[in-house]
């Protein structure tokens, strides 16, 4: 008598072990979709069972989860920006691996004493700042002249962001006069506007919404 009805239970687990088996699987994928956890599910259906009355709290306990694992799973961005002065060396109109063509230039910024430089290649990004910039090659196509004598002094305020440093090579000359590799350090940057622009020491643009006066570049002669 013991045999027999101990195979009847043991069928009868096994057809509840495949019952739950299968109503797992929705569990799993909705689990999986969402990225929450699986006993927390399970919970809240048999909470939800046990206390109808209650039920009506699990849409809400299943947003907040979800809302919460959504927010922290938002990647944090941070920006670098630099405000500064310095002259303006190498405009130029760079033709783009795609065809298109951007505004580049070189910064010589200045900081600390009158002879302390750092070097900025910087792309012109901000909307503002291109118009200008195409705006003073026009006026002044000898920016663009291969001979720097004739390339008028061009002093500017400006902000740039997403700094990077880089080192390159460059060729120069030693003691010797022979022709020698050095390495030149330098920040590759993104300008986004320009404060102000002096041409041959001329007022040519100041932002309207700046009320701090243009920097004299005597200071740096």
């Amino acid at each position: 008598m013991i045999k027999p009805y101990f195979n009847v239970l043991l069928l009868s687990f096994k057809k509840q072990r495949c019952a739950a088996a299968q109503a797992h699987k929705p569990i799993r994928r909705f689990c999986g979709f969402f990225n929450l956890p699986q006993a927390g599910i399970l919970f809240l259906i048999l909470w939800g069972y046990s206390f109808p009355k209650r039920a009506w709290c699990i849409p809400c306990l299943f947003g907040d989860y979800i809302m919460s694992n959504q927010v922290q799973n938002v990647p944090a961005y941070f920006d670098l920006t630099a405000d500064g002065v310095g002259f303006m060396n190498r405009p130029r109109v760079v033709q783009g691996k795609r065809g298109s063509e951007y505004f580049s230039c070189t910064i010589q910024a200045l900081h600390g004493d009158a002879d302390e430089k750092s070097r900025f290649d910087v792309r012109i990004v901000g909307g503002k700042a291109k118009e200008l910039f195409a705006k003073l090659l026009e006026e002044f196509p000898d920016l663009l002249s291969s001979d720097y004598k004739r390339r008028p002094t061009v002093f500017v305020g400006f902000r740039v962001g997403d700094l990077r440093p880089v080192v390159f090579e460059t060729n120069s000359k030693n003691d010797k006069n022979e022709p020698v590799k050095v390495n030149t350090p330098s920040i590759d940057a993104r300008l986004l506007k320009f404060k102000f622009i002096k041409v041959n020491r001329q007022v040519w643009y100041t932002e309207k919404n700046d009320t701090q006066a243009p920097v004299s570049e005597n200071a740096a002669a």
